[in-house]
């Protein structure tokens, strides 16, 4: 995955970590929405912040995978169209 949206709230909550666990969750979550590996060392209330976030990138990968399926499927029905309408 390219990229996932990060919202405002998520930072609020983020802020509440102290700089070492920061680092550590925005760190799993790049490596999260890159190869879908869940972290192995956060601590709990970095870890519940995790589960919140990942939910949200989890959604917007099916979203994209659904659309790069909905894209190959459309230019199959594009070229059947055209070649029917000559």
């Amino acid at each position: 995955m390219k990229k996932f949206n990060f919202y405002n709230a998520y930072l609020e909550e983020m802020n509440t970590l102290s700089a070492r666990q920061f680092k550590k969750l925005v760190n799993a979550l790049s490596v999260y929405a890159d190869t879908g590996e869940f972290p192995e060392k956060l601590s709990k209330k970095a870890y519940g912040i995790f589960m919140q976030i990942q939910r949200v990138i989890s959604v917007e990968k099916d979203k994209e995978i659904l659309s790069e399926i909905r894209r190959i499927n459309g230019k199959k029905g594009a070229r059947k169209r055209w070649v029917d309408s000559r």
